[in-house]
């Protein structure tokens, strides 16, 4: 699988290309695959986006998206596991007002959760991952058949996810660079991935930030879109009151319980809290590593905001993350705080000691 967009030649002759983005993904990530989409409806036969959009960032950005084409109606897979209900036999029959399928089970009788239903796309020519971790996001692979590994690319791992999109399009149709709605999708990934250019910043990013700007990106309505919501302020304040230093360890602890959500009317989205995280490194300026734990009603998680790969490697074999990233690693399994914080403080430790 390529890491990313280098060889673009088989952008040019595909018809038919398969956006995928990771189950919570943040607004830069999100925003770059709707860049992409939008350019790509203008060349391509179709362009299928799995997942699609959740409700939170199709409500922020409304005003940016471009609307989709309609797409091809997918065929429809039925699938019966053997193991559960051994199949004696099966046929169908056909009438011009249905279609009758008939199965005889050969142990028990047949129930419906034996049965899967799954929507089968077709094969797309390439596949463009967009996501943090280095791998493909595996919920909805069943859907199509994957094509060649050399048509398989991913975004946002390394770099951020909009400048390889940039790219790619700059390279293959540069002409879709000319649309307003592109360069302000593509303009909007970049200041949310970088905090409006005060974070992570590259001479190629500024490069292509001012390549965007002067292609007619609506910067106006990318920062007052970028606003943060007064509800997040509030939390980000008292995320502040509740971060404790721990020197021992060089790191900080930050603890958000439900009553905080609650209070503030937010909600612990993936992307709230990494904003959340990533402003309370800046201003700690932790050098080992940042932990925000917070509780729901199904319990306490935590986000680890590190860049030391020992003790990425150590909490990855002590609570197995549910989610990664070059710097963010979550985690969900603990009962309280307390829990939580005695398990994870004996984990770091033992990294920083190896």
């Amino acid at each position: 699988m390529q890491r990313a967009v280098h060889d673009i030649t088989p952008f040019r002759e595909a018809r038919l290309f398969a956006l995928l983005l990771e189950e919570h993904p943040d607004d830069a990530l999100f925003l770059s695959r709707e860049a992409l989409r939008s350019a790509l409806q203008q060349h391509a036969g179709a362009v299928i986006t799995l997942p699609p959009p959740n409700t939170q960032q199709m409500q922020k950005w409304s005003t940016l998206l471009a609307p989709p084409l309609a797409s091809e109606l997918p065929k429809t897979l039925l699938s019966i596991a053997k193991t559960d209900c051994p199949i004696e036999s099966i046929h169908y029959d056909e009438t011009d007002a249905a279609v009758s399928i008939v199965i005889t089970p050969s142990r028990e009788p047949l129930r419906r959760e034996h049965i899967a239903i799954t929507p089968l796309l077709p094969e797309p020519d390439i596949v463009i991952a967009f996501a943090r971790e280095e791998r493909l996001p595996q919920r909805h692979l069943s859907q199509f058949t994957l094509p060649t590994e050399d048509h398989i690319y991913l975004l946002g791992a390394s770099e951020p996810a909009a400048l390889e999109a940039y790219h790619a399009l700059l390279a293959a149709f540069p002409e879709s660079l000319n649309a307003a709605e592109v360069v302000t999708l593509l303009l909007a990934s970049l200041l949310s991935e970088t905090k409006n250019l005060t974070q992570n910043r590259s001479q190629s990013l500024l490069s292509v930030s001012a390549d965007l700007l002067g292609r007619g990106a609506n910067i106006q309505l990318v920062e007052s879109l970028l606003a943060v919501p007064v509800t997040q302020t509030q939390l980000l304040g008292r995320a502040l009151a509740r971060t404790t230093m721990d020197a021992a360890i060089a790191s900080s602890w930050t603890f958000l319980a439900q009553k905080d959500f609650e209070k503030t009317g937010s909600s612990p989205s993936p992307s709230a809290l990494r904003d959340i995280l990533s402003e309370i490194t800046a201003r700690c300026k932790t050098e080992h590593c940042a932990l925000l734990l917070w509780q729901e009603q199904e319990g306490v998680r935590a986000m680890v905001r590190t860049r030391h790969e020992g003790l990425r490697k150590v909490l990855a074999a002590a609570f197995a993350p549910t989610s990664t990233s070059p710097d963010v690693m979550v985690f969900h399994r603990w009962k309280n705080f307390s829990e939580a914080e005695r398990e994870l403080r004996h984990t770091v430790r033992l990294a920083q000691n190896a």
